[in-house]
C-alpha cells in the first residue's frame, strides 16, 4: 500500500467513531513503519507483536495502562492498532475486524475509481475530483477578507500534456510487458518532478495518466511564462537525465525480470503546454479545463511534428512554429499549416525563412565515417506573406515581398511580425464582392480629412460564424453591406478590410436648421458619439457585429491626423472592444490594456511604439504598457517597464498607483533605494486599502533593504511591519513567486523580533 492508498484508508477510518483514533502501521521492504509520519518503528516488543500474524487476523494484548487489539489486513501488510476495554468480547473484536475489512474495501474501491491501476497516478475521474476540491478551497479563501482580493483574477490553470516518443515501437520490439515497465518508470520520474515543483513553488500540481502513453500535469496558481518555462525545463531534465531506463530503475520496477538488454536504451517525450486565467465570468471549471486541454493537445501535436523530444507552447504556435505546406507561383499564393485553432487571423503578417536558414537547424560535416556538428544555420528572412483567409487548420496567404526569385519551399519556417492593431493593406483578391479595397479607402479618408468632412471611421467585425465557407461568407457580407447602406446616412462608404471585416466612413452631417435656440450645454463630441451609437444600435438588431470607432474631433493632442493614422485608431478601438458587442471609441490606453489582458506583450509594444510615433502622450497608456510587461514576467523587458512607469509617474506625479507600479518595477530590478523613495512618498492609507498586496510586500522588502544599509532606522522598520501586515495577514495564494519569497523573508524578520 503506497502513500496515496494509505491516505484513502485513513480518511475512511476517520469517518468511523470506533476507529477514528486508531493507529496505522505498514510493512514496507521488510520493516514496519508508522503511517502518520512514515518513520520506522524501533520498539522491539511492538515489532515482535506485529510479526506474529495470527490466523484469526487479530491479537488482543493487555498492557500495563491499556488494552489494545492489533488487526492484520491486506495480506498482513497492514496493521490497525485499536484501544479497547479489557472486558471486550471476542465476538465484538471479530465484528470490528469485519468492519475494518469493509472500510478497507471501500477505501480500495474509492482509490481504484480515481487512480490508474498500472502507475498509481490519478485517472481522469481523480483529476476532476482534485480540481473541484482545489477551487472549493479557493472560494473559501476568497471569502476571507484578510486575503488580498486582487489575486482572484490572477488564478490560472496550465496543462502540460506528455506523450512518450515512439512508444508503439517499444511495445512492438520489446513486448507489452516491457512497455508497462517503461510506463511505470516514466510515471515515477514525473512523480519526482512533481515533488520538486511542490517544494519550489506555491502552486498546486495534479499529475495523471489519462491513458496509453499519455500523461498530464496540471499546475494551478500563478503560471507566468517564466514559471512555465522553469517547470518545462525541470520536467525535461528529469526525463532526460539519466536516460530512461537506468539499470536500477529496471531492477526496482521488475525485480528478477530479466536482463537490462531486453529494455530500450533511451526513452524521450514530447510536451505540449497551454494555460488560461480562471475568471469569474460564469465559465465553468469543466469548460475551462476542456479548452486548456484542447490547446495543450494542439501544442503536443506541434511538438511531435517538430521532431519530438521538445516542448511547444500553444501561444507560440502561431508566432514561430508554422510552416509553408504549398506554394503556387502562378498566383503568388502560399498555404501554411496553421489556422484559426491557433488564433491565426486575416491580416497577420509573417516573415518566411527558407531551409536551412530557419534558426532551428544545425550544420554538420559527414566524411562517410563520422558526422560532426560544426555550428548552427542563422535565421535569414527570405520573404513576407500576409494571411488572406484563415480556416480551421490552414491559412491562405499572399506574398507581400521577397528577397529572392526562388519559389518558396515546402517546410519554410514562419515567424509572425507583431503589428499590434496596425492595418496592412492588401487588395481583397479572394472576395467575390463589389466593394472597394485599400487604395480607394486611403484615398477616401485622406480626402475627407483634407475637407474636414470626416465624422468617423468605423472598423466593423460582422460576427459571421467562422465555419462558413468563402462563398457563404461572401453572400452574408454582401447583405451586411446592404444593411449598412440602408441604415447609415447618404454619403456613407464601405471598404474591404482584413478577412471579412469592413471599414465604413461617415461624413460630417450638415447642420439642421431649427427655430429653437441651440442648447448651450451641448457638447459636439458627445452628440456625435450618441449619433453614431444610435446608428450602430440599429445595425445590431440585424447582426452581432463589433465596432471600433475613431472620430477626428477626438484626436489625441499632438497628433496630426492622416488617413493611415485614422484607420489604425479605428482598428485599435476594435481590439479594445474585448470581443464584446458594444461600440468602442478609440482610447490608446484601452487598446494596450486589452493586449495586456490577452497576454500579448509584443502586440502591446507594437501599438505603443506606433501611437508614440504619431505624437500620442498619455500617462494611462504608459502605465498599461508597464503592466503588460510585468504581467508577461519577462525580466529582459523590465527596463522598458521601468521607463514606461517613469513616464506615467512624471506626467501624473500625484497618481499613487502610477508611483506604486513604478516602485514594483524598481524592486524587481533590484533598485530598492528608488523603490523605497517612491513608496514612502505615498499616503499610508493607500497601503491600508491594499493590505497584503504586491505593493505592501514591495514596501516591506524595500524598507528591509534600506534598514540593512542604514538608510532606515531599525526602529522605523520594525514599526512599519505591523502596519503593513497586521496579525493574521497574508498574501494571496497566487502571487508571483518573488513576492512570496519576500513575504517569507519579512515574516521571518518579524518573528525573530
Amino acid at each position: 500500500m503506497d502513500y496515496v492508498e494509505k491516505s484513502y484508508f485513513q480518511e475512511e477510518l476517520g469517518k468511523s467513531n470506533i476507529f477514528k483514533f486508531s493507529e496505522l502501521m505498514l510493512a514496507r521492504k521488510g520493516n514496519w513503519i508508522e503511517a502518520t509520519n512514515d518513520e520506522a518503528i524501533v520498539d522491539q516488543s511492538l515489532i515482535s507483536a506485529l510479526n506474529e500474524k495470527p490466523k484469526s487476523g487479530y491479537t488482543k494484548l493487555n498492557l500495563e495502562n491499556e488494552c489494545v487489539v492489533f488487526f492484520w489486513l491486506a495480506k498482513n501488510q497492514l496493521v490497525v492498532k485499536v484501544k479497547v476495554k479489557k472486558a471486550t468480547r471476542a465476538s465484538t473484536i471479530e465484528s470490528m475486524l469485519q468492519d475494518l475489512k469493509r472500510i478497507l474495501k471501500a477505501a480500495n474501491l474509492e482509490y481504484a475509481a480515481n487512480h490508474d491501476s498500472l502507475t498509481g497516478l490519478l485517472n481522469r475521474n481523480g483529476v476532476k475530483l482534485g480540481i473541484e476540491q482545489y477551487f472549493q478551497r479557493l472560494s473559501v479563501l476568497e471569502d476571507d477578507q484578510n486575503i488580498d482580493q486582487s489575486t482572484s483574477g490572477n488564478n490560472s490553470v496550465a496543462v502540460f500534456s506528455f506523450d512518450i516518443d515512439h512508444f508503439k515501437q517499444v511495445n512492438d520490439t520489446f513486448g507489452h510487458g516491457v512497455g508497462d515497465s517503461i510506463l511505470r518508470i516514466f510515471s515515477s520520474r514525473l512523480k519526482h518532478a512533481k515533488s520538486q515543483l511542490e517544494k519550489s513553488t506555491a502552486n498546486t500540481f495534479i499529475l495523471s495518466r489519462p491513458g496509453g502513453e499519455e500523461f498530464e500535469l496540471i499546475s494551478i496558481g500563478s503560471n507566468h511564462r517564466t514559471q512555465l518555462n522553469q517547470i518545462s525545463e525541470l520536467i525535461l531534465k528529469t526525463i532526460r537525465t539519466p536516460s530512461i531506463p537506468t539499470d536500477q530503475e529496471i531492477s526496482e520496477i521488475n525485480p528478477g525480470g530479466g536482463a537490462t538488454e531486453n529494455f530500450p536504451k533511451k526513452i524521450l517525450a514530447s510536451i505540449g503546454v497551454a494555460h488560461e486565467v480562471s475568471t469569474h465570468d460564469g465559465t465553468t471549471i469543466e469548460s475551462l479545463m476542456d479548452n486548456v486541454r484542447k490547446k495543450a493537445d494542439l501544442a503536443l501535436y506541434r511538438a511531435k511534428n517538430d521532431g519530438r523530444d521538445c516542448v511547444r507552447y500553444f501561444d507560440d504556435i502561431s508566432l514561430s512554429h508554422g510552416r509553408v505546406i504549398e506554394y503556387h507561383p502562378a498566383s503568388d499564393i502560399a498555404v501554411i499549416d496553421i489556422g484559426r485553432t491557433v488564433n491565426v487571423k486575416p491580416g497577420d503578417l509573417y516573415q518566411v525563412y527558407y531551409p536551412p536558414f530557419t534558426g532551428d537547424k544545425d550544420c554538420f560535416i559527414d566524411d562517410g565515417r563520422s558526422k560532426k556538428r560544426l555550428g548552427s544555420y542563422i535565421p535569414i528572412e527570405s520573404a513576407k506573406i500576409r494571411v488572406l483567409n484563415a480556416q480551421e487548420n490552414i491559412s491562405t496567404c499572399l506574398i507581400v515581398s521577397r528577397q529572392t526569385d526562388e519559389p518558396i519551399p515546402t517546410g519554410a519556417l514562419l515567424r509572425r511580425v507583431p503589428l499590434g492593431s496596425k492595418p496592412i493593406f492588401v487588395e481583397p483578391r479572394h472576395q467575390k464582392l463589389n466593394i472597394a479595397g485599400s487604395a480607394k479607402l486611403v484615398e477616401n479618408v485622406q480626402d475627407l480629412i483634407a475637407r474636414q468632412s470626416l465624422l468617423a471611421v468605423l472598423y466593423i467585425f460582422p460576427g459571421f460564424p467562422p465555419f462558413l465557407d468563402l462563398e457563404a461568407r461572401s453572400l452574408l457580407l454582401a447583405d451586411f453591406a446592404a444593411a449598412i447602406h440602408m441604415i447609415f446616412p447618404s454619403g456613407t462608404e464601405i471598404f474591404a478590410g482584413d478577412g471579412f471585416n469592413v471599414y465604413v466612413t461617415l461624413k460630417v452631417l450638415p447642420p439642421i436648421e431649427s427655430e429653437a435656440d441651440p442648447d448651450p450645454e451641448s457638447d459636439p463630441e458627445t452628440d456625435a458619439q450618441s449619433y453614431i451609437e444610435s446608428l450602430i444600435k440599429k445595425l445590431e438588431t440585424h447582426t452581432k457585429s463589433r465596432v471600433g470607432i475613431f472620430m477626428p474631433m477626438s484626436t489625441p493632442a499632438g497628433v496630426n491626423i492622416t488617413a493611415d493614422i485614422a484607420l489604425h485608431f479605428a482598428r485599435a478601438a476594435l481590439v479594445a472592444s474585448a470581443d464584446k458587442p458594444l461600440p468602442k471609441f478609440f482610447k490608446p490606453s484601452e487598446t494596450l490594456a486589452e493586449w495586456k489582458n490577452r497576454g500579448k506583450v509584443e502586440e502591446c509594444l507594437a501599438d505603443y511604439k506606433a501611437f508614440k510615433s504619431y505624437g500620442v502622450t498619455d500617462s494611462s497608456m504608459e502605465n498599461q504598457l508597464g503592466l503588460s510587461i510585468l504581467a508577461a514576467d519577462d525580466p529582459n523587458k523590465f527596463p522598458l517597464a521601468d521607463i514606461a512607469f517613469g513616464n506615467a509617474h512624471s506626467q501624473e506625479p500625484k497618481n499613487q498607483f502610477f508611483a506604486a507600479n513604478a516602485a514594483l518595477t524598481k524592486a524587481r530590478l533590484g533598485k530598492f533605494d528608488e523603490a523605497y523613495k517612491l513608496l514612502s512618498s505615498i499616503s499610508f492609507s493607500f497601503f491600508e486599502r491594499n493590505r497584503g498586496s504586491s505593493y505592501a510586500v514591495t514596501y516591506g522588502k524595500s524598507s528591509l533593504e534600506m534598514e540593512k544599509i542604514g538608510n532606515v532606522s531599525t526602529t522605523d522598520f520594525h514599526s512599519l511591519l505591523p502596519r503593513l501586515f497586521p496579525k493574521g495577514m497574508t498574501i494571496g495564494p497566487n502571487k508571483h513567486q518573488i513576492y512570496r519569497t519576500w513575504m517569507k523573508e519579512l515574516r521571518e524578520v518579524k518573528l525573530a523580533t
